[in-house]
């Protein structure tokens, strides 16, 4: 199991990839959310590693704010980058009954939050030995 230090330091490099790279926020569109809406999880498997880096003309979008309003909000993890809330996610072996979402939970969740705002963007912001969490960002 990894620790603290080493996942932060993990996501401190992911975050200097980023930057250096110009790593930006993956935006879904139409044809990427039905892949999704049938069981096709292609277009998640392109999710960027941002770790701490937030990129140039984003921000982070507050689902801290609006987590009351998704199925699964109890699987939000709210204290992240200042209360803007992450999507807490299992990297495959989860099942439903476990505090991270399993890939079906966050298909379901990024569908109801992409109905409500097709703009924003989406990326690995921290990684541990099991679960990612994903920060939305939006483009200001």
């Amino acid at each position: 199991m990894m620790d603290l230090d080493t996942i932060k330091d993990l996501n401190k490099k992911a975050g200097l990839n980023a930057k250096e790279n110009k790593i930006m926020p993956l935006v879904f569109n139409s044809v990427d959310m039905d892949k999704l809406k049938h069981n096709d999880i292609e277009p998640i498997r392109n999710m960027p590693d941002l770790g701490n880096s937030i990129p140039k003309g984003w921000n982070r979008f507050n689902l801290g704010k609006i987590k009351d309003k998704f199925t699964y909000n109890y699987k939000i993890y709210s204290d992240d980058a200042d209360g803007s809330g992450a999507f807490f996610v299992d990297q495959g072996m989860g099942s439903d009954n476990e505090p991270a979402m399993t890939i079906p939970q966050f298909i379901k969740s990024l569908s109801e939050l992409w109905n409500k705002n097709k703009n924003l963007g989406y990326g690995i912001v921290e990684t541990g030995q099991f679960q990612v969490k994903i920060g939305v960002f939006k483009y200001e």
